[in-house]
């Protein structure tokens, strides 16, 4: 039983730790910090929290660095590119 509830709580605290990287629409589903989450709810109920949680947190960073990258210019665009003199 110990087992299963620090499982659960390192699997939330990594959660957490994604939290930053997340778009901001979607970190609305945690709590202010891990510890008041998990003071808030017993250890079945974080675990299915997880299991809905997580995938969507993986997808939301993965989209938010595809948005952090959108409509950037690549530094060719920007100094183009010298073709060395023939000799």
């Amino acid at each position: 039983m110990e087992a299963r509830r620090d499982k659960t709580h390192r699997e939330l605290r990594s959660l957490y730790s994604l939290r930053t990287n997340m778009r901001h629409r979607d970190q609305d589903i945690f709590h202010p910090t891990v510890e008041e989450h998990i003071e808030a709810q017993p250890v079945w109920a974080l675990q299915n929290w997880l299991k809905i949680q997580v995938p969507m947190a993986k997808h939301s960073v993965k989209e938010a660095a595809r948005e952090a990258v959108r409509h950037v210019r690549t530094i060719i665009s920007y100094f183009g590119v010298e073709t060395p003199p023939v000799t």
